[in-house]
């Protein structure tokens, strides 16, 4: 598992390399006389992280408390080395749920007011699930608590629910990324 994540890094790292030259900027449309590659509205490009860790599963809590490890050292890694400006949101313990994610993502996200030099990525290690009819290829995520355990009403989809949304904020590079189970569970 270590190696897919380390394989998803250089990953990260090329599509970033290729994406924003050496000097760190992304080119613009829009040029300010004296400051090549900068826009108007911002100094440089800014990382965002959410993740989304179920930390409280007996059964792999601590596992996903690794990853959460993992990926906050790559992703901080990956900022210093682009010399970009990071910001992350990490939901787990109590707040770990549907409705935290959703705050996350229409709320907090927007509040970063994106454009297109930013990068954003969501990061997902928990329970996955997808049911016989699910059209996309994705898994669901089970944010379940220990008051609603139900996997109708605590579930999120990666493509529609969390990709689709997370586009539609502004930011040039959108990666959704999971760490999570893909079989099929019986409709409800």
């Amino acid at each position: 598992m270590k190696y897919l994540k380390y394989v998803a890094a250089v990953f990260i790292l090329l599509f970033s390399g290729l994406s924003i030259p050496a000097n760190g900027y992304s080119e613009p449309n829009f040029k300010i006389k004296g400051a090549p590659g900068l826009h108007i509205d911002q100094d440089k490009p800014r990382m965002y992280l959410i993740a989304v860790i179920d930390t409280d599963d007996k059964d792999i809590g601590k596992r996903c408390e690794s990853d959460l490890d993992e990926v906050t050292f790559a992703f901080e890694d990956l900022a210093g080395w682009l010399d970009v400006e990071e910001t992350i949101k990490i939901i787990k313990g109590d707040e770990f749920n549907k409705a935290a994610v959703n705050d996350a993502i229409d709320n907090w996200l927007p509040s970063q007011q994106l454009n297109k030099d930013d990068i954003v990525f969501f990061y997902y290690s928990g329970h996955g699930f997808r049911y016989p009819e699910d059209v996309s290829e994705y898994p669901r995520m089970w944010l379940k608590t220990s008051e609603d355990q139900n996997i109708a009403t605590t579930n999120l989809r990666m493509e529609e629910d969390i990709y689709d949304r997370i586009v539609k904020m502004g930011a040039g590079v959108n990666i959704i990324l999971s760490d999570c189970c893909n079989t099929t569970a019986a409709g409800d």
